[in-house]
């Protein structure tokens, strides 16, 4: 029998995942970003920026229970690793401390509008109108290096 190997992955968000998050709405202010636009962007902006994926644990084989085992996530060793740890854990802790806030537009064939019966809803996030002030420590700007020039010149 095969014991699983399972993994125990941080459940909170870090200050470089608060880092990257921030400087990606920075660049993107207008109309915000949906939550799965914001983890492309994170990716594409900061495509070297490293977390140690925690190493594989033996699971408990005293037991004699059947264990199931999730799959790695996207990308392990990315401080933002899977859509679904950027919204359920960074988003909704950088949304209590009010870094950020989630607003829904009204489109009409892509272009905000006012809501109307022809219109449609999409949520996005913003940067908080009342942003406290937030720096970033040496060694978090290390980590994250620079943005890659493409995305530089696309967001200007």
């Amino acid at each position: 029998m095969t014991i699983p190997q399972l993994r125990a992955f941080i459940r909170h968000g870090t200050p470089l995942t608060t880092a990257i998050v921030v400087n990606v709405l920075k660049r993107h202010p207008t109309p915000g970003l949906t939550t799965i636009e914001l983890y492309e962007k994170a990716h594409q902006m900061y495509p070297h920026a490293f977390q140690a994926a925690p190493p594989p644990k033996n699971g408990p084989s005293s037991l004699g229970k059947k264990f199931f085992t999730c799959p790695d996530p996207p990308k392990p060793t990315h401080p933002i690793r899977s859509v679904r740890y950027l919204k359920s854990v960074v988003l909704k802790e950088l949304e209590e401390l009010e870094y950020v806030q989630k607003i829904v537009l009204h489109l009409r064939d892509g272009t905000p509008t006012s809501p109307g019966p022809d219109t449609k809803a999409a949520w996005r996030w913003i940067l908080s109108d009342t942003l406290p002030e937030y720096t970033v420590d040496s060694e978090i700007m290390r980590q994250l290096g620079t943005v890659k020039t493409s995305e530089r010149e696309n967001s200007m």
